[in-house]
């Protein structure tokens, strides 16, 4: 019997976290997660096309269940996470705030 509830993505690839690019300072960049987490990352970690408001997913390597706690004691750097910029989300997105004025505006 298959298990059609299984993820799309496998485990050697981690399901990703979405979130929007907030602001660039100096060399940082702010995400912001829907759920008003934000993490601030190395602005190499981002595509050279990233800007502010973009859709981006991060996904964080996978090192296992057991190295996560591991990960928190030890004295090394935690892996960077990879983001990837999402053009067609940012585009709906931006398509959504320009109705919203426009609606509040009445235009």
């Amino acid at each position: 019997m298959s298990n059609s509830n299984k993820p799309a993505v496998s485990s050697s690839q981690p399901a990703g976290k979405r979130g929007v690019i907030d602001q660039f300072e100096d060399e940082l960049a702010t995400i912001v997660f829907d759920d008003n987490e934000q993490l601030v990352v190395a602005r190499q970690t981002l595509p050279a096309n990233a800007r502010v408001g973009d859709v981006v997913t991060v996904r964080v390597p996978n090192t296992g269940a057991a190295d996560v706690a591991a990960r928190a004691f030890s004295a090394g750097p935690a892996p960077a996470p990879s983001v990837e910029v999402e053009a067609d989300d940012t585009a709906a997105s931006q398509k959504r705030v320009r109705d919203l004025l426009d609606d509040i505006f009445k235009r």
